[in-house]
C-alpha cells in the first residue's frame, strides 16, 4: 500500500490546470430522503489497494455546546487566490483528494470538524477505504458512491472504513460529507485507498461557491427525528439541511460554519463568551489556535442564519445589531464582492429578528453596500417540526427560498 502524502485540492483553490479535466461536482445527486444506508464499522482495510491519496492538515479539539462545509475557485469575479501552506491552505499543486470544507494539515493527513467537512475522489477500481482517526464515540457520515447515498458510523480512535466494496471495475465517485458538528469531534483522514486499481484526478469543482454562517439550524439538529425521537448524533445530518440540499441543487460548492447553541453576541444560556463571530475565524472551530485562510475560499454569497440563541432568553437589543454590525463589517472585509443575505430564523416566534435584520440593512446600504439582502425562513407548518427543530421537509422548504434568491440575485 503507498502511502505517498499527496498534495491537497484546497477548498477554494483554483482547479490544476493538469489534471481536473472531468466535469462533475462534490456533491451527487439531489436531496436523498434520508441519511439511510450500509453501516460501517471498523472495517478491516482486507482487499489490496493500489493507490493511496493521503491528507494533509493539523491541531486538536476541545468542546462546547453550539454549530458547518467547502470547496473551490468562485465565479464571476470572486476568484480564489492560490492556496499556500499554512494552516487552512493546503497546497493544491498534486491533485487526488479534492477536500470540502476548512480542513487543516497534519504531519499524517488532513484534519476537520465542521459540518460539511469532507472529501470528494474519483478512481478507478471496485472498492475505497479510509484510515481515520476520530475523538467521537460515535460519529456520522453521509457516503455518496455514484450517486447512491449510504450512511457510515465510526468509532473513536484510528481505523479503517469500507467506503465503498463490491463495485464494478470501473470509474467511480465517492464523496464523504460529515453529517455532525464540531462539537461531536475531530475528524483525521490519513489515507484514502483504492481497491484493485487507482486513484484518478477528482471531479472538477463548482465554480459557484456558497458560505453558510449559523446555528443548531444549520448544522441539521435533529433533521432526520421522528417526532417523538430525542435529539442524538445519529439524527443530525448536514447533508440534508438547505444549505446542502440549495448546493447540490444549484452545482455549488458551499462551506458551512455552524454551532449548535450559539449565536451573535450570546448563545441559548445566556453566555456572551466565544460566540461565531470568534470561531467563524478558526478552521477546526473548537481551538483558539487554529486559523483559517480566507484566501483559499472567496465564496459567491455568504448567508448568515445567526438570531436564534441570541433571541432564547429575550430581545437582546441594540447589541446584537452592534455585535451583528460588527461581524457584517468584517465579512465585507473579506469578501468585497459576495452577495451577502441576513437570514431570519424559522424559530424565533414574531417580527423581532426579522426587524433587526432590515435596520442592518438599511444601515450597510446606507454606507453604500447596496449587495445585501434579508432571507425570511418561514416557520415550520404541521409536522414540520423535529427535535425542537425545523426536520427535512422543512429544510426543503428553506433551501427553496434559498435557491430562488441565489437565481434571481447571481443569476445561478
Amino acid at each position: 500500500m503507498l502511502f505517498g502524502l499527496l498534495a491537497l485540492v484546497a477548498c477554494g483553490s483554483s482547479t490544476p490546470p493538469e489534471s481536473n479535466s472531468v466535469g462533475g461536482s462534490s456533491s451527487q445527486g439531489g436531496a436523498p430522503s434520508s441519511g439511510a444506508g450500509s453501516t460501517t464499522g471498523g472495517a478491516p482495510n482486507g482487499s489490496g489497494g493500489s493507490a493511496t491519496a493521503a491528507g494533509v492538515g493539523g491541531r486538536a479539539e476541545g468542546g462546547s455546546s453550539n454549530s458547518a462545509a467547502g470547496s473551490n475557485s468562485a465565479a464571476g469575479s470572486n476568484s480564489a487566490a492560490g492556496a499556500g501552506d499554512q494552516a487552512g491552505a493546503p497546497s493544491s499543486a498534486d491533485p487526488g483528494v479534492r477536500w470540502l470544507g476548512r480542513v487543516e494539515r497534519t504531519s499524517t493527513g488532513a484534519r476537520f470538524a465542521w459540518p460539511g467537512t469532507g472529501f470528494v475522489v474519483r478512481f478507478q477500481g471496485t472498492g475505497l477505504t479510509a484510515n481515520l482517526k476520530t475523538t467521537a464515540e460515535d460519529d456520522y457520515f453521509q457516503v455518496v458512491v455514484d450517486d447512491k447515498v449510504t450512511l457510515v458510523t465510526t468509532k473513536s480512535g484510528a481505523r479503517s472504513y469500507d467506503l465503498a466494496k463490491n463495485l464494478t471495475a470501473g470509474e467511480h465517485v465517492v464523496t464523504f460529507w460529515r453529517r455532525t458538528e464540531t462539537v461531536a469531534g475531530t475528524v483525521e483522514v490519513t489515507s484514502v485507498d483504492v481497491v484493485q486499481g487507482k486513484l484518478l484526478s477528482p471531479p472538477a469543482a463548482p465554480k459557484k461557491l456558497i458560505e453558510v454562517v449559523g446555528d443548531s439550524i444549520t448544522v441539521g439538529f435533529g433533521v432526520d427525528c421522528s417526532p417523538d425521537d430525542t435529539f442524538d448524533y445519529s439524527n443530525e445530518n448536514n447533508y440534508l439541511t438547505y444549505e446542502a440540499i440549495s448546493a447540490r441543487e444549484l452545482g455549488a460548492d458551499v462551506a458551512t460554519m455552524a454551532w449548535s447553541g450559539i449565536g451573535m453576541l450570546r448563545d441559548d444560556d445566556g453566555k456572551t463568551e466565544t460566540q461565531m463571530p470568534e470561531l467563524y475565524l478558526r478552521t477546526i472551530a473548537s481551538e483558539d489556535a487554529s486559523k483559517w485562510n480566507f484566501s483559499t475560499f472567496v465564496p459567491d454569497a455568504v448567508i448568515v442564519a445567526l438570531g436564534t440563541n441570541d433571541f432564547a432568553t429575550g430581545d437582546p437589543g441594540q447589541a446584537f445589531v452592534t455585535a451583528y454590525t460588527k461581524f457584517l463589517d468584517d465579512v465585507r472585509g473579506r469578501y468585497p464582492k459576495a452577495r451577502l443575505y441576513l437570514a431570519d430564523s424559522p424559530m424565533v416566534d414574531g417580527d423581532s429578528l426579522l426587524n433587526y435584520l432590515t435596520q442592518l440593512k438599511s444601515a450597510r446600504n446606507s454606507k453604500g453596500d447596496n449587495n445585501v439582502a434579508v432571507i425570511d425562513f418561514q416557520p415550520p407548518e404541521g409536522d414540520g417540526w423535529a427535535c425542537g427543530h425545523p426536520n427535512a421537509a422543512t429544510h426543503k422548504t428553506m433551501a427553496a427560498t434559498l435557491k430562488q434568491a441565489l437565481k434571481t440575485d447571481l443569476g445561478w
